[in-house]
């Protein structure tokens, strides 16, 4: 991912909460480069989600029904050994 991207992708992983900021940057820092375009993709939707919503699917209180926000909550789970 260019070098811009990236810090574009960053600052979407500011949130309301620092653990979630925590949560994703640690995510993007350790990741990003190991995703495919179409987990990247599916990592930007994530981000489009509110912090209520994300919180509950990062610490495994709910599950995302999609399939491809429910694979990179997943990843961002074993990122950050939860």
């Amino acid at each position: 991912m260019d070098p811009k991207a990236l810090a574009k992708l960053k600052w979407r992983c500011r949130r309301g909460t620092k653990e979630l900021d925590i949560m994703l940057t640690r995510f993007v820092d350790s990741q990003i480069d190991r995703l495919s375009e179409q987990q990247i993709d599916n990592f930007k939707r994530l981000l489009t989600q509110q912090d209520p919503e994300l919180n509950q699917w990062l610490v495994e209180q709910q599950k995302p029904q999609d399939k491809g926000l429910s694979e990179i909550v997943r990843l961002i789970q074993k990122a950050n050994n939860l």
